[in-house]
């Protein structure tokens, strides 16, 4: 019995090592920041006594806006140039979070929020049309934003989203007290009944990241009708982007 209740109680430690490391670590678990572009013509943003960088592509058009937050990996300085293509009408910005691409400081949600509301007033005092679009990670912050944002936002896009970081993450890891450990929350389903400007949703019928129920979730929070969703047969979390589904209904979008 000695040597079964030893077993126990290393099994036990370990498990409890496992939980400090995920809670102390998990930014480094859920940010991976790119690195800066030198010489790109990005805006820069000051907030919070940082300096922020957002790389632009401007248009023939000065009346419309596409403010745009990427995926946990992604390098935005490239998104740009394919949105550019799908929405011609439209100035398009995204923001390089805190600690990718130039930008300072270390990323984190409150920060990530604050910046992206920052940069939001900015564009309003420039834009009469601002959509809003999110991918994956970036949907959490455009959810939010969009919750907030005046008569200005005319639509919302969100790509392979989630209802909440927290459901994501007990999705796998189903054996951790994730509700405990979790800081980086992105609540989005919170925030969607506040939503009052269109919405259209992208959903990869094969996505392993992000499982498409977590983006049915957050398509039934908001207001009914106000969100359309796509199931994107044949596309995983990855690839969603490179389809005709999400293209076509895009340049629509972008018209």
């Amino acid at each position: 019995m000695t040597n079964l209740w030893r077993i126990f109680l290393l099994l036990g430690l370990c498990y409890l090592l496992i939980c400090a490391a995920m809670f102390v670590l998990q930014r480094k678990l859920i940010y991976h920041p790119t690195p800066a572009h030198p010489g790109a013509q990005n805006l820069s943003l000051e907030n919070d006594g940082l300096q922020l960088q957002v790389a632009q592509a401007q248009a023939a058009g000065q009346g419309k806006a596409l403010l745009y937050f990427g995926g946990n990996a992604e390098d935005v300085a490239y998104s740009v140039r394919e949105l550019a293509q799908l929405f011609p009408q439209h100035a398009i910005y995204a923001l390089h979070y805190r600690g990718y691409g130039g930008s300072a400081g270390e990323p984190n949600e409150v920060g990530n929020h604050a910046d992206a509301w920052a940069l939001w007033q900015l564009l309003r005092s420039r834009y009469a049309e601002i959509t809003i679009m999110g991918r994956s990670l970036g949907t959490g912050i455009a959810t939010r934003l969009a919750a907030r944002a005046d008569s200005a936002l005319q639509h919302l896009i969100l790509v392979t989203p989630y209802d909440s970081m927290q459901a994501v993450a007990a999705h796998h890891y189903p054996w951790l007290p994730v509700q405990w450990l979790l800081r980086e929350r992105y609540a989005s389903l919170q925030y969607a009944p506040q939503v009052k400007a269109p919405c259209i949703i992208f959903a990869a019928a094969q996505d392993q990241v992000v499982p498409p129920v977590h983006a049915q979730r957050l398509a039934q929070g908001f207001t009914p009708g106000r969100a359309q969703m796509l199931m994107v047969e044949g596309a995983d979390h990855h690839n969603i982007s490179e389809t005709a589904v999400y293209r076509q209904a895009l340049l629509k979008l972008g018209r």
